[in-house]
């Protein structure tokens, strides 16, 4: 019901633009009551187990994706291409087979961004928070969908969270819409980009992405991409006065010490072919915050970098942004913790019988959350390895096969190799697409709610 709300927006510019209005009207129309249905067939006031409640989150983006994707059958996509751009926008990921943004239909490239601002904050932390009956199984469905490893509320209530986490975003987003209209950025295209930064997805109307406007603007995206990819609870306490709250976090000061050192390096590694530093750090900071960000803008084709900058972008499409933010990915906390367990190992190797804990912002970490960390982390490692393999069974490359599956698992957007920032996904095969839609899905779900129906345990009493 709420999609075909969020299709009459689109609808209503088809009609301005006088483009073809059924692409919008009739999944607005077949969603409506199909939802109407669910919803009066479901015993609202039942209380979601944990199973039900991963059930909903990843079936609603798998039902999100497919009404999503009608609107560009419309436009001569294939069912397949359709579904994958479909999914790349609700997901943020940003991964596109178009070829030519500028000649598509300017209902349907809103449309895409559109997908990747709802998707940002996640489609079920919406529903929660505008939809009461769904309070009573609030905390069980928030839990499947927000990101990072734990859920950390600000109020009580977990619909009251909701609620307030979407006026933080919203006022973001309505921050950056007034500043790039202010530094001149045709009102559509700032509607456009506000939404793709903020759900950190990456999608743009232009071919060049933001490397088709000014300085000004590239920089004001790079500020707000680290904002969208920052936990939103620190953005909460900030804004009620307690600025000191991002310094104090281990995670922002980890994830801001980790963007600087990337950005120096990468300046530094470009310095010598951009030949201006003031250029150097203007590329080398837009890009390395668009990836670990998780966004995948491009303001250059870093395909054609160096080895040693290629190879730092890489390894941040694995990191990703903070937890409790739109970014994907690892995430900058799940990282830290790692390191922290590596590091404790080799500390009770050369000191057997020391006791060593793990803290986090001064806090004793529970075992319970190192192992799930670690096991999301192998997790992690197996579902790239899995996917990368079945893309080089098709004769891609490994530089493209790595870089397609990480840029999909993480919702980065474009990687190396045959998927570049100056090319595309529509080369690949059928199969290769459905693959990296699974990744997708996967990644933004962070792999437990999606991978949990899958095992046969799970529709066992």
């Amino acid at each position: 019901m709420s999609m075909s709300l969020f299709l009459s927006v689109p609808l209503i510019l088809s009609l301005i633009y006088d483009e073809n209005h059924l692409a919008f009207l009739l999944p607005a129309v077949l969603s409506f009551p199909l939802g109407f249905l669910l919803f009066e067939l479901t015993e609202s006031s039942a209380k979601l187990t944990l199973k039900e409640a991963f059930l909903i989150v990843s079936l609603g983006w798998f039902i999100a994706s497919f009404i999503g994707a009608i609107p560009y059958l419309f436009y001569h996509f294939s069912f397949v291409d359709a579904l994958f751009e479909s999914t790349s926008g609700f997901t943020g990921t940003g991964a596109s087979i178009i070829e030519n943004l500028e000649v598509q239909p300017k209902s349907l490239l809103f449309w895409r961004s559109f997908e990747q601002w709802i998707g940002g904050m996640g489609i079920i932390v919406l529903f929660i928070a505008i939809l009461p009956k769904l309070s009573v199984g609030g905390r069980q469905l928030f839990a499947a969908e927000a990101p990072g490893i734990d859920v950390e509320k600000v109020r009580p209530r977990i619909r009251d969270t909701a609620k307030i986490l979407w006026k933080i975003y919203i006022f973001f987003s309505i921050s950056l819409l007034i500043a790039l209209i202010f530094e001149g950025m045709p009102f559509y295209d700032a509607f456009i980009h506000t939404f793709s930064t903020m759900g950190t997805g990456g999608f743009s109307s232009k071919n060049e992405s933001i490397g088709f406007y000014s300085p000004l603007i590239q920089y004001t995206i790079t500020l707000f991409m680290f904002i969208a990819s920052t936990n939103f609870i620190l953005h909460y306490k900030a804004l009620r006065g307690r600025f000191g709250a991002y310094l104090r976090d281990e995670e922002f000061r980890f994830y801001l010490i980790l963007g600087l050192i990337s950005i120096i390096i990468i300046t530094v590694s470009i310095f010598p072919e951009v030949g201006n530093l003031k250029e150097a750090i203007r590329l080398s900071s837009f890009q390395a915050i668009s990836i670990m960000s998780a966004t995948g803008f491009a303001t250059a084709d870093f395909d054609s970098w160096s080895w040693l900058p290629k190879l730092i972008l890489f390894y941040l499409m694995f990191m990703g942004g903070s937890a409790n933010s739109t970014a994907g990915g690892i995430k900058a906390v799940r990282i830290l913790l790692i390191l922290k367990y590596c590091l404790r190992e080799i500390r009770k190797t050369i000191h057997p019988s020391a006791i060593s804990s793990i803290r986090l912002n001064g806090r004793v970490v529970d075992e319970k959350i190192i192992n799930t960390v670690v096991s999301f982390f192998l997790l992690y490692i197996f579902l790239f390895l899995t996917s990368s393999l079945i893309l080089t069974s098709f004769g891609y490359d490994l530089i493209t096969s790595f870089s397609a599956s990480i840029t999909c698992i993480s919702n980065v957007g474009p990687g190396l190799g045959l998927v570049g920032p100056a090319e595309n996904f529509a080369f690949l095969h059928p199969i290769a697409k459905l693959t990296l839609v699974f990744c997708m899905i996967a990644g933004r779900l962070e792999l437990l709610p999606l991978l949990m129906i899958l095992y046969p345990g799970f529709w066992k009493e």
